[in-house]
């Protein structure tokens, strides 16, 4: 079956769209289309097809308001001061660590709960793959660079708390990915929030301040 028809039908088991997500359509839809399938299948060898990509920008309190308190969320740090945040619903956490501990994806809900560092480590070599192969995939097809191009997981945020800690406010563009595992087994979404663009000098700018400040 194609990437496109595994899409239709994980489309149909996950049901209709929010509308105001839908409005949101990720212009970097056709890149996750082609990636996220071809990085699952040669990272942890089970299937996965993209359900729909949205994008949107926010700032850190209502991405954070929108996450809620269950999951895993991941650090993302580049250059330059370049931050952002990965964050695994309970769903996407469950199928890649099944995936990477049972060799599949097991049909059914998830339990909720907050992601462990023991989690973290096995689901970061998942996550900068599907990051650095949307980098190389847009690359391949001479489109500008996306929000996220250049961050790479840097380490388990333990709750809210701890990303205000870590990450300074401001606004991001963020990637949100309804993934479907196994044709349909598990259904989940992978945000992925990039500090937006202009943003990233102000950023350094402020924990410049603050280091003198101390």
């Amino acid at each position: 079956m194609s990437d496109t028809a595994t899409s239709n039908v994980l489309r149909r088991k996950a049901g209709p769209a929010d509308g105001n997500r839908d409005r949101a359509k990720s212009p970097w839809s056709a890149i996750w289309q082609v990636v996220v399938p071809r990085a699952a299948d040669e990272e942890i060898g089970v299937e996965a097809g993209l359900i729909r990509a949205r994008q949107q920008e926010q700032p850190l309190s209502r991405l954070l308001d929108d996450l809620g308190e269950t999951g895993l969320i991941l650090r993302l740090k580049g250059p330059n001061e370049f931050d952002g945040l990965a964050h695994l619903d309970i769903h996407v956490l469950a199928s890649v660590l099944e995936a990477q501990t049972l060799g599949r994806v097991l049909s059914g809900e998830a339990a909720e709960r907050v992601g462990t560092r023991t989690d973290a480590a096995v689901v970061t070599p998942m996550i900068n793959r599907w990051i650095c192969a949307s980098e190389e995939e847009t690359e391949a097809r001479d489109e500008l660079p996306p929000p996220w191009a250049g961050l790479r997981v840097a380490g388990r945020l333990a709750e809210r708390r701890a990303v205000e800690l870590a990450i300074d406010d401001g606004r991001f563009s963020v990637a949100g990915l309804q993934i479907g595992f196994e044709g349909g087994a598990k259904i989940g979404t992978l945000t992925i929030a990039a500090r937006a663009s202009g943003q990233q000098n102000q950023a350094g700018a402020a924990k410049a301040k603050a280091a003198l400040t101390d």
